[in-house]
């Protein structure tokens, strides 16, 4: 149960990234205090917002469901970035299938977006209005994220 537990606020937190997919990593993702390790991160994230065990079952409830929706999506992600990847390394150049595999690849992002975009929202009903502020400023502001070293060029 515990490391469900810990699974189901890892993926909590990590929604709290806006702007990222679960398929990928964006800027500020994971969140400050996310950062994987033997489930230290996640267990510090769950003590700063001083989730109840209520709110922990409820989270975890969600959490359950979101995964159960963006399996397949994910599953679809992996297979179209194969097939781009096939596309890309053939001899000849298929415009017709590479662009059929784009917009195949774009509609299930847009669906992993919707999903985890309404699961925070699910989330965020959950929290008081104290974690959510919490929770708020342990994300990273970003406009103050660094540049990457060739930016500046």
């Amino acid at each position: 149960m515990t490391g469900k537990l810990i699974a189901a606020v890892a993926l909590a937190a990590s929604m709290a990234g806006a702007g990222t997919v679960l398929a990928g990593h964006g800027p500020g993702f994971p969140p400050p205090g996310m950062d994987g390790g033997a489930g230290g991160g996640v267990l510090r994230m769950a003590a700063a917002l001083k989730l109840t065990d209520a709110q922990k079952s409820r989270i975890k409830t969600v959490l359950d469901d979101e995964r159960e929706e963006a399996g397949p999506l994910l599953d679809t992600m992996r297979e179209k970035r194969k097939l781009l990847q096939a596309a890309a390394d053939a001899t000849t150049f298929d415009e017709a299938a590479v662009r059929s595999i784009a917009v195949a690849q774009a509609r299930a992002e847009t669906e992993l977006i919707v999903s985890r975009t309404r699961t925070q929202s699910r989330i965020n009903a959950i929290l008081t209005a104290e974690q959510r502020e919490l929770l708020k400023n342990l994300r990273p502001v970003p406009d103050k994220r660094p540049l990457p070293p060739d930016a500046g060029d």
